[in-house]
């Protein structure tokens, strides 16, 4: 028997089967995330919490954005190579703890992803509709989610360049490169959906377009690009 302490509380967890183990690990920290969220959506909570972290005032329409990514996050799976360090621990140890930190730190990294984003302001002559930002939006997001994992990573190095990665201190190296761009860059999707109207594209291939070329420019300068 091994115990695990959130900020939730303390849970049991049955080690008679190791390999059962990392599914209870997985449901407590699903638990506990889920938990935290749930804190920082009540009431004004969200909203001073990103004043106080971020030091930046969100609009209504910003926080109400923000809101359904971080609803989003709450019903999302966990990511093992995030969370690898809570799962190392309760394995080698009978009684973890594990520190909310582990849980903020991604849920920054969502807020910081909205943060960044230029808010499109509308003309009611312009053509764009509201429907085909938020599929430009949410298909960045899901590609960028993507990217940032090892298998997501390593299928884009071996479709891109036809190289293997499978150096982990190389990987991890790109992986926190690519992140530091994309959670700081801002995005003007006004941009975004101008080249995808002018190239008469469709809104998912279009931003798969676009998303590609800005990894693409990153990974170049550690895989050999390939010539035409």
């Amino acid at each position: 028997m091994r115990t695990v302490k959130t900020f939730n509380g303390v849970r049991k967890i049955e080690d008679w089967d190791m390999n059962l183990v990392p599914l209870q690990v997985r449901e407590i920290l699903q638990d506990a995330r889920k938990s935290l969220i749930a804190r920082l959506l009540a009431e004004k909570g969200l909203e001073e919490y990103i004043q106080h972290r971020f030091n930046a005032k969100v609009s209504p329409q910003k926080a109400l954005q923000i809101k359904s990514k971080l609803i989003e996050l709450q019903h999302a799976g966990i990511n093992l190579e995030r969370y690898r360090s809570a799962f190392q621990q309760v394995l080698e140890k009978e009684n973890s703890h594990i520190d909310s930190a582990i849980f903020f730190a991604e849920i920054d990294q969502y807020i910081q992803l909205c943060l960044s984003e230029v808010q499109l302001e509308f003309d009611p002559l312009e053509t764009y509709r509201i429907d085909h930002i938020n599929l430009v939006q949410n298909t960045r997001q899901m590609l960028i989610s993507k990217i940032l994992t090892e298998v997501g990573l390593k299928n884009f190095v071996k479709g891109q360049y036809y190289e293997e990665l499978n150096e982990r201190d190389k990987m991890h190296y790109i992986i926190d490169e690519l992140r530091d761009y994309f959670f700081t860059k801002r995005t003007d999707y006004g941009q975004m959906l101008h080249f995808i109207e002018v190239n008469h594209l469709d809104v998912i291939e279009g931003s798969k377009q676009l998303f590609k070329r800005e990894v693409i420019e990153i990974l170049d300068k550690h895989f050999e690009p390939l010539k035409d």
